[in-house]
């Protein structure tokens, strides 16, 4: 499971992100420079570069 955080979001605060990760058995991940619509924030190809190559590690 893969849970990202953006560490500039005003909706959904760390401590919930954090505790939807250990829900699911992992730790969360945080961009710091991303709001709470991080795919459409300046940064969004990063997002997008760590979301491919989680998806490629799982095979």
């Amino acid at each position: 499971m893969l849970v990202l955080g953006a560490g500039e979001d005003r909706l959904i605060p760390a401590d919930a992100v954090r505790r939807c990760a250990l829900w699911h058995g992992t730790e969360a991940e945080f961009l710091p420079e991303m709001g709470h619509l991080m795919m459409l924030e300046p940064g969004w190809a990063g997002l997008a570069a760590r979301l491919e190559g989680w998806l490629r590690r799982l095979g």
